[in-house]
């Protein structure tokens, strides 16, 4: 795969979100474009994650 960086739905050239989806005993890691919130799904997965999210740094 080229690069995956310009939304294949709208154009927006900036990059994406993530999402994490739990899937069985892992989450699916996909992307989201922060213009129109079409979804990719682009076959990551890790590891299911337990707990919540700890708040990291701001930037």
């Amino acid at each position: 795969m080229e690069e995956f960086r310009i939304c294949r739905e709208c154009g927006y050239t900036r990059g994406f979100h993530v999402y994490f989806k739990p899937d069985g005993a892992q989450h699916r890691i996909g992307l989201i474009c922060p213009s129109c919130g079409r979804s990719f799904d682009i076959g990551w997965v890790t590891p299911r994650l337990e707990g919540p999210a700890e708040a990291g740094a701001q930037y």
